[in-house]
Order: structure tokens, then C-alpha cells, then sequence
């Protein structure tokens, strides 16, 4: 097997996610020295009191939230998601996912969650990308952890306006009502359900998928995303 991967990347060579330089056969998809500079939130050790879970106190009945990176455009870090939203990679978001299991498993951040809630999109946009980034972050927890994933218990009804053209006092009534259950919600009940997203910048979108979550008899909900941007001060 070492014989034919060394074969492959010498014919095929692979590239950091970050930085761009060739990787070593010993490293995937982000090299040693990126990893170590990656922004980590460090929110998983204090999941309950963070600047993260304040977003949705006095809104829904929230357990935990974390993060797992600090998210911050046109950087190296920002490379990663702009390789699954816009580069067709999905196989980026199942990586980070499980990353995210791994480093986040050393913690009991996952220890009373029953199932994974990825954030939907709509149809419209499935069909154009191909894949939910959320869910393939999901899935990516689900390997290293077996948590179950549901991805047909909530339908996102429509798609708002690009949040990033938007003013951030704007954002909340653009998400509103976009998520729906389906006749699937039951499988949800008597549930701790952690509702994956990819990038969280004013906690609208996730908190309108949340909403519909804690709808359903006896759930709790808690939130885990890729990236975070922090408030300015």
C-alpha cells in the first residue's frame, strides 16, 4: 500500500487546502504547519457559557454550542470552505467533520448527544451543488462517532438572499420562517439533537432550523458548526 501511494503522489501530487503547498505522504488534505496554526475556538470546553451560545439565549432553549474554528474571509483558513461550498469537494466537509469528532470527542462535548441535525438547503440548491455541506460535515462526525445523522426531519422552504450581502441587522428577518418539519420530525423525539451547520456568522440560519427542532415532543437542542465569526468589537 505505502509503495502505491507514493507511486500515486508522485503522479498525482496533493496540495495543502490552506496554504497550497505539496503535501507530505504522511499528511491529508492540510499540512502539519497549517493544522498547528488553525484557528481553534477552544468553545467545546466551556460549551454552555460562551460568546457562541449567548447568540441564542432568550430565543430558544439551547443545551451547548461550540465551534470549531474561527472563521475569517480571504485567508488561508477561509480556503477550506470555499473548497465545499464553491469547488465542488465534499469530501473536504466529511474530513473537517472528522476532525471535528476527533478533536472534539477528547472533550465530553458528544457524550449526551443522541443524533446530528444538518442544516438543509433547498432542492434548488442541492441540485445545483450537488451535496449539502452541512450534511457531509455530519456524516463526517458520524464516522469516527456512529451518532446517527437525520437529514429528513426538517425542510429548508426556501433560500434567503446571500447573508453576506446583507446588513448584519437585516439578516434575522431574512432567515425567517425558511425552515419547516417534515412527517418525518417524529424521529426526532425524546431526542438531544445537535444541529450541524457549516459557518455560523449571526446565528440566524441555525437558529431557524433550530426553532423547528425543539418543536418536536420532548427534544433538545444544541449547535456545532465548522466555523464561527466572531463579533467585532
Amino acid at each position: 500500500m505505502m509503495i502505491l501511494r507514493i507511486i500515486l503522489d508522485f503522479f498525482f501530487p496533493r496540495y495543502c487546502l490552506m496554504c497550497g503547498k505539496r503535501l507530505l505522504l504522511e499528511e491529508e488534505r492540510i499540512c502539519i504547519h497549517c493544522n498547528t496554526d488553525l484557528p481553534r475556538t477552544m468553545l467545546w470546553c466551556n460549551p454552555t457559557d460562551n460568546n457562541l451560545i449567548k447568540r441564542f439565549w432568550g430565543k430558544i432553549p439551547i443545551e451547548k454550542a461550540a465551534a470549531y474554528l474561527y472563521f475569517y474571509p480571504h485567508t488561508n483558513t477561509a480556503n477550506i470552505v470555499y473548497a465545499f461550498k464553491y469547488q465542488n469537494e465534499p469530501y473536504t466537509a466529511v474530513y473537517m467533520g472528522e476532525m471535528i469528532a476527533k478533536e472534539l470527542s477528547r472533550s465530553d462535548f458528544f457524550s449526551d448527544i443522541d443524533c446530528l441535525v444538518p442544516v438543509p438547503i433547498t432542492s434548488k440548491r442541492i441540485r445545483k451543488r450537488g451535496y449539502n455541506q452541512s450534511e457531509r460535515i455530519a456524516h463526517g462526525i458520524h464516522k469516527v462517532l456512529h451518532i446517527p445523522v437525520i437529514t429528513n426531519a426538517v425542510k429548508r422552504t426556501k433560500n434567503a438572499v446571500s447573508q453576506t450581502m446583507m446588513d448584519r441587522s437585516d439578516r434575522p428577518d431574512n432567515i425567517e420562517q425558511a425552515f419547516i418539519l417534515t412527517r418525518n420530525a417524529d424521529k426526532l423525539a425524546g431526542k438531544h439533537c445537535l444541529v450541524i451547520d457549516d459557518v455560523i456568522t449571526t446565528g440566524s440560519t441555525t437558529l431557524g432550523c433550530a426553532q423547528e427542532v425543539i418543536k418536536v415532543s420532548g427534544t433538545k437542542v444544541s449547535v456545532l458548526s465548522l466555523g464561527y465569526v466572531k463579533d467585532k468589537k
